[in-house]
């Protein structure tokens, strides 16, 4: 009586063979690598990794110069090629003593006829037809290009409007009704255009409020903003200046040769001094 046998000395060789190949064939990964060869794996992992870092540093330049430019220049403009942005604390130390601000004086004067002086420019055919405006510019008659100016200084023309309006009785000593409602609607044009300029710009900077001494209330102080080098504009515009009185160089072919008119008639259609 015994239990079934058991050929146990063939099934047994079988998992001894099929062992031995698993641990020959585990084994040929368990042998020591060559150095040389660790050596070539590690420079081939590390020329990848330079790779992708060099790839990945690029793209986050070439990506923020990209959006720096579309928000810079996203409208195209002759000046463009003078913009340089910078970072600027605006300095209000002159207070009431600018040369911008305060009674009618030949310093101040001075000062806002230079500040205003490359208002009237002269523009290429290539920026009148970026603009699609080819049947409505002002041709020059000398053929040099086109009458224009550029945004900013009509910012500017309308902060001077308000100065002198501010100061009217010393401007407009004997302003009759007619002349005082013109002023009063040129200075409500300019307030509206200066609201919308300054929501169009958005200045994001902040104004951060601290404890003034004797002052119940906070004060606001203003932090840093992002500016143009003006005085590269400005010479910018310098170059391509013209004087708009200058007899004959325009003409209005229905009406004749522009004359004893400001820079107003062109922006608003009214006349002001």
């Amino acid at each position: 009586m015994g239990g079934p046998k058991h050929s146990g000395g063939d099934d047994s060789d079988d998992a001894t063979d099929r062992l031995l190949n698993a641990r020959e064939k585990n084994s040929r990964w368990e042998r020591p690598i060559p150095w040389y060869q660790r050596k070539r794996a590690v420079a081939g992992y590390a020329a990848v990794l330079i790779v992708q870092l060099v790839v990945a540093v690029g793209l986050a330049v070439l990506l923020g110069r990209t959006r720096a430019e579309l928000r810079d220049q996203i409208l195209y403009s002759p000046a463009n090629e003078a913009i340089d942005w910078s970072v600027q604390e605006f300095n209000s130390g002159d207070g009431l003593h600018g040369n911008y601000i305060g009674p009618p004086r030949p310093a101040l004067e001075k000062a806002w006829a230079e500040l205003l002086g490359p208002m009237n420019l002269r523009l290429s055919r290539e920026t009148i037809v970026e603009y699609h405006r080819e049947g409505e510019a002002v041709a020059l008659s000398d053929g040099t290009g086109y009458a224009g100016s550029l945004n900013v200084y009509h910012e500017l023309h309308c902060v001077r409007w308000l100065h002198k309006y501010v100061w009217n009785d010393m401007y407009w000593p004997d302003a009759d009704a007619e002349t005082k409602r013109k002023n009063r609607s040129h200075s409500d044009h300019c307030l509206n255009t200066l609201r919308m300029f300054a929501m169009c710009h958005g200045d994001v900077g902040p104004v951060i409020y601290s404890w003034q001494p004797g002052i119940l209330k906070p004060g606001a102080n203003g932090t840093a903003h992002q500016c143009v080098d003006w005085p590269r504009l400005s010479q910018w515009a310098s170059e391509r200046a013209i004087d708009i009185y200058e007899p004959g160089l325009i003409v209005n072919p229905e009406l004749g040769t522009y004359r004893n008119l400001s820079i107003s008639v062109i922006l608003q259609g009214r006349t002001s001094n």
